[in-house]
């Protein structure tokens, strides 16, 4: 977990798909709980999960949820002020700095 003002981020991996949504899940309901148990309020509209992949990435078909409430998938998000994209490229990083008048529709 990496907690940096009021952002939170969750690292998880796994090499077994049933284990990694499993843990994703499970870890995501943890979490919540320790919101809860803290008297904050996670934002669900601006709460995503990304993907990290590689060239010879396949598609795992991860579903995250609580209560009912499905998390979408993000193809970049800014971390720490840098805008990361699932393969590292970091293109959208670079378009937003050259022009910091372009956004990312995920940002």
């Amino acid at each position: 977990m990496v907690l940096f003002a009021d952002d939170t981020s969750l690292l998880i991996t796994d090499s077994n798909d049933l284990d990694f949504n499993t843990n994703v899940n499970q870890h995501f309901r943890n979490i919540i709980s320790w919101f809860n148990s803290n008297l904050l309020i996670l934002n669900f509209n601006k709460t995503h999960y990304m993907e990290f992949r590689t060239k010879n990435y396949y598609q795992i078909k991860t579903k995250v949820k609580y209560e009912h409430k499905n998390i979408s998938n993000s193809t970049d998000t800014k971390f720490l002020g840098l805008i990361i994209d699932e393969a590292f490229h970091f293109i959208s990083f670079i378009k937003h700095s050259v022009n910091p008048f372009t956004r990312s529709s995920n940002l």
